[in-house]
């Protein structure tokens, strides 16, 4: 069994933020987890678009669909789309900043209490 290719992990790297955004979106909301859903939702589509080329240039030939150079070059209509939806998925580092700005660490009720076995004096 072979293991992941780089298309592959990435790929599954992109549904894995692309879930989690989308529970963050659903449970606080807000104009950082919106600019965070729409990076990563992006950064899903251009993975799979990726991955969908590399799968036809290893198994197009195989599979029938003939040369797969002559068939990726005649894509050329999907760079325009592909260049816009990578710079969306730029989203996600914004929207990441955005949420950490405007999220306020909550205090916590109880005080600190010293470690178990730590004694400080002997400094």
């Amino acid at each position: 069994m072979e293991g992941l290719r780089v298309s592959e992990l990435w790929l599954l790297i992109a549904t894995f933020l692309l879930v989690g955004s989308i529970f963050l979106f659903r449970r606080v909301g807000g104009l950082g987890t919106v600019l965070r859903l729409v990076g990563a939702t992006a950064l899903f589509l251009l993975k799979v678009f990726e991955f969908s080329m590399s799968w036809i240039g290893r198994y197009g030939y195989d599979l029938g669909l003939g040369d797969p150079i002559v068939l990726l070059r005649s894509l050329k209509n999907v760079e325009i789309p592909a260049n816009i939806v990578g710079f969306l998925s730029l989203f996600f580092p914004i929207g990441f900043l955005v949420y950490a700005l405007r999220t306020k660490p909550q205090p916590s009720n109880q005080p600190m209490q010293p470690t178990a076995g730590r004694c400080d004096d002997q400094l």
